[in-house]
């Protein structure tokens, strides 16, 4: 509380406020500052050793003192009254500062709010109040957040895997109707290799299944990520959850929730914000130049704060809209819960998909599905928001109509221009 605060208690408790310290006339202190707690009077400090060194504050009983050390000098300093802001938390990869002063403008300005129309604003994801100003300094850069798993193949790795496709048993048609049973209606490897044999009389197990699509993953993953789509300021981003032999392993998805473009896909180990700070980085890359208008739509997971601020210093700023809980209980989650809820049917359609392939072994492999998943989605799959037309309707398969044709075509053919 404030110094204000203190004294009103103190007079509806007794009667009259707080009297000053009795000194004599020997034992003056020499400090003339305020309390940088809560902003009290010198008239209100003791001299706490006697020696004149520290002191504490009568109201709130905070001990300070006036020497500066190194250590008092270097540290985060609160914007709004430039008091030296004290370590609160240190998390796994980053830490939070806090001001403590009670008299700071931030402080003052979010008390006055409890028990008025705004208090809803005040709360954390956790229904807390938030009202100190609190800082986080990130233990990781936006240099080093993509790691060796991100890379793409190499030409001389596309090459190879073009051979070993080529030198399949069976022939092309073969090869486009597993990716279209396997992908497009998720069946599992057993049951595409079981659809194979019986209605077309090719003869392969269900790792042959696997072992096809991994290759044609490879292939045409630069061409997903690479691909100039048309995009709009509008991202929305969410993670959901898949197993992966029986552990929960979480899903980051970003797409544009206008034109139906998924621009971001990855399934990490852990929900934090590392994570989330990379998903947001691979979706800016689709931009050549990030725009203006730039606006980012979540739920309330607390990692989506922590990426704006890392963003903002870093240079990157964007609107931030969080729409919280299933009820529309503030303006803004009702002007963007129709984005959400697209993104929510993006998760949803993506995990009916993943279930029926019945999981996979690790990380790898359910992240190499992942990019089959995304490519159906953004160059084959016919939406009905859009007029039943695919999202990238660019005439790219104006010469077939077959879908086992159309994933032909797209993993020999266009994936040979974003080789890198």
């Amino acid at each position: 509380m404030s110094f204000d605060d203190y004294n009103r208690e103190h007079i509806e408790k007794h009667g009259e406020p707080i009297r000053e310290v009795r000194r004599h006339s020997a034992k003056q202190i020499s400090y003339k500052g305020v309390c940088p707690s809560c902003g009290a009077g010198s008239q209100y400090l003791y001299d706490n050793n006697g020696k004149g060194r520290q002191f504490r504050c009568k109201f709130c009983s905070t001990t300070f003192t006036e020497n500066v050390t190194r250590s008092d000098e270097v540290g985060c300093y609160c914007p709004y009254c430039n008091t030296k802001m004290m370590q609160h938390h240190d998390r796994s990869n980053y830490i939070v500062y806090r001001c403590e002063n009670r008299n700071c403008s931030y402080y003052k300005e979010r008390h006055a709010m409890r028990g008025t129309a705004q208090a809803d604003s005040l709360k954390t994801s956790i229904n807390q109040e938030l009202l100190h100003y609190n800082y986080r300094e990130f233990k990781f850069a936006l240099g080093k957040i993509r790691n060796a798993e991100d890379r793409y193949p190499t030409p001389s790795e596309v090459i190879e895997d073009k051979r070993k496709i080529s030198k399949i048993h069976a022939d092309w048609r073969c090869l486009g109707l597993i990716l279209s049973y396997y992908v497009n209606y998720g069946l599992s490897a057993r049951k595409t290799a079981l659809t194979m044999n019986e209605l077309y009389g090719y003869r392969i197990f269900h790792q042959t299944v696997v072992n096809y699509a991994r290759l044609v993953s490879r292939i045409i993953q630069p061409m997903v990520d690479l691909y100039p789509y048309r995009m709009t300021g509008n991202q929305c981003g969410d993670e959901t959850y898949i197993k992966v032999r029986g552990i929960h392993k979480y899903v980051f998805l970003l797409s544009d929730t206008t034109i139906r473009i998924i621009t971001l896909y990855r399934i990490y180990d852990q929900r934090d914000t590392p994570n989330a700070v990379k998903s947001i980085h691979d979706g800016l890359m689709h931009y050549d130049e990030i725009p203006d208008d730039l606006v980012f739509i979540a739920d309330g997971n607390p990692i989506y704060n922590a990426d704006q601020l890392f963003y903002h210093i870093n240079g990157i700023d964007f609107e931030f809209h969080q729409v919280i809980g299933i009820k529309n209980k503030d303006v803004e989650s009702k002007k963007w819960r129709p984005h959400k809820l697209r993104e929510e049917r993006l998760n949803r359609t993506y995990k009916q998909n993943y279930y029926g392939t019945n999981g996979y072994d690790g990380l790898e492999g359910a992240n190499r599905y992942m990019v089959l998943y995304v490519a159906f989605y953004n160059f084959l799959r016919r939406h009905s928001s859009l007029g039943s037309r695919m999202p990238v309707d660019e005439h790219l398969f104006d010469d077939c109509t077959l879908m086992h044709e159309k994933w032909l075509i797209m993993a020999i053919l266009f994936s040979s221009k974003w080789v890198i």
